[in-house]
């Protein structure tokens, strides 16, 4: 049997790697392709929250308000706050919103499904301590009813 030199394994190493390069640029040269996509986003829709609170506020009263939201979107939301309370009063001459001294409280935590199909998403529950009526509210807003529109704030969830 002969003696492999220096030499010899140089050579014989470079005309591996040479084939096995080869061969791989032979494997790849073998194959053109290209490719296109498309894509559209959803579009947004409004979420909505209707909630009754069954107590009866006074003031420095917090009351829970047993809510139904529903998303009409095709992702799932999270109602993380709300702004720009109105408040219509009626059954008590002299209380206007002022007078009635209401603020909302934080929702609880929640993800609102996405719809289903042609089916909103809904999310039913407890709002615990949602309004309030301020201590500093009117006499004349005793016996009132309220009726309370805001917007909703939140983000994808």
């Amino acid at each position: 049997m002969r003696k492999i030199t220096k030499r010899s394994a140089a050579v014989i190493g470079a005309t591996v790697v040479a084939i096995g390069g080869g061969a791989a640029w032979a494997a790849t040269s073998w194959f053109e392709g290209e490719g296109t996509a498309s894509a559209s986003s959803s579009t947004v829709q409004k979420v909505t929250a209707v909630g009754t609170v069954s107590e009866k506020l006074y003031p420095g009263k917090s009351a829970t308000a047993a809510v139904t939201a529903t998303n009409p979107n095709d992702y799932p939301v999270s109602v993380t706050g709300t702004s720009d309370l109105k408040v219509a009063v009626t059954g008590a001459p002299g209380c206007a919103q002022k007078d009635a001294d209401l603020s909302l409280s934080l929702p609880p935590a929640n993800t609102i499904p996405a719809k289903s199909g042609a089916t909103p998403g809904t999310l039913t529950g407890d709002w615990t301590n949602f309004v309030t009526m301020g201590k500093n509210a009117d006499p004349a807003c005793a016996g009132a009813t309220f009726a309370l529109t805001f917007k909703l704030e939140g983000k994808v969830a």
